[in-house]
């Protein structure tokens, strides 16, 4: 299986680099030491810090089989079954969106509004009054934002969305693994729709969404991990990938508490499309931008003016 049948750490991380060099795949040596962790269940500083340790057969044969799959395109994180998000662990599996880093921009901004409306405190038992902040979060996938915010927010409620029944079931999985599931709710329906069915129209303080938006041109042009492993139906959003904004900019102030906010994450290129909508709508105010960790607008958000 490796040169030589040596079986020390170095060896085998040195046979799986090369082998998914080979392959194409990019970071082979990051690569390597995080699916030989996964396997040893160790992180990747271990299996650094220990390059003459040896590997039993079990755990030869097992690193065999995993970067295997990574040489086949299978995505890291579906093969490993996790994603690190916010400081947090989530789970992930095949037909559920693998999170990015990108998205802690939207969190970040639901954090920093949440820190401005967090209810007074009394000065004798030191407990918080006033109902909680209602958060919603449309299109949750595997519940990163959700759970993020809930993990974060203490004083705060999240009432999360999706239409997909397997990505609704990881949301909750991460939830109670993350110690928030008594604080946040996860409902299936289109966008909006289990938000009406629940009564919270006019009854929320923050909305936060990572909808779909590839364009039909980029998704041809996106890495074989993502073709062929993760869902469309969370990528694709028409020949702009501007499909989904137009309804949930129009929808969002019919739940919105007057003067609520919208955060909106959105492609490298799209933010000036989705503040001009925003701005043509007449509802929304404080219209603004935010980038991400490589200098791209990612988010744009604006306060609600009042209920629509």
């Amino acid at each position: 299986m490796v040169a030589g049948d040596v079986k020390t750490i170095a060896a085998v991380l040195h046979w799986g680099r090369s082998y998914l060099r080979a392959a194409g795949v990019e970071e082979p040596a990051r690569t390597a030491a995080i699916l030989l962790g996964h396997v040893l269940d160790h992180d990747t500083g271990w299996v650094y810090a220990h390059p003459e340790e040896m590997l039993d057969e079990e755990h030869l044969f097992a690193f065999h089989r995993v970067v295997k799959k990574r040489a086949q395109r299978v995505p890291v994180q579906y093969i490993t079954g996790c994603q690190e998000f916010m400081s947090l662990e989530f789970l992930v599996c095949p037909g559920v969106f693998i999170p990015r880093p990108e998205t802690e921009i939207l969190v970040e901004w639901v954090l920093k509004v949440s820190r401005s409306l967090r209810p007074k405190v009394c000065k004798g038992g030191g407990q918080e009054t006033g109902d909680p902040l209602i958060v919603a979060d449309i299109g949750t996938g595997s519940g990163v934002v959700a759970v993020s915010v809930a993990y974060y927010v203490p004083w705060c409620r999240v009432y999360a969305t999706d239409i997909s029944t397997r990505a609704l079931k990881v949301a909750a999985e991460n939830a109670a693994r993350n110690g928030v599931a008594g604080r946040v709710s996860f409902w299936q329906g289109d966008l909006f729709q289990p938000l009406d069915e629940n009564g919270l129209a006019g009854q929320v303080d923050i909305i936060a969404t990572n909808p779909p938006y590839v364009s039909t041109a980029e998704y041809r042009d996106l890495e074989p991990e993502v073709r062929r492993w993760e869902p469309a139906e969370a990528l694709l959003a028409g020949p702009r990938g501007l499909d989904f904004y137009p309804r949930l900019a129009g929808e969002a102030p019919r739940y919105l508490k007057p003067g609520g906010y919208l955060g909106l994450e959105v492609g490298y290129n799209q933010a000036g499309a989705v503040t001009a909508m925003l701005q043509s709508d007449g509802r929304y105010t404080a219209i603004e931008v935010w980038r991400d960790y490589a200098g791209r607008d990612r988010v744009v958000t604006a306060r609600c003016r009042g209920r629509g």
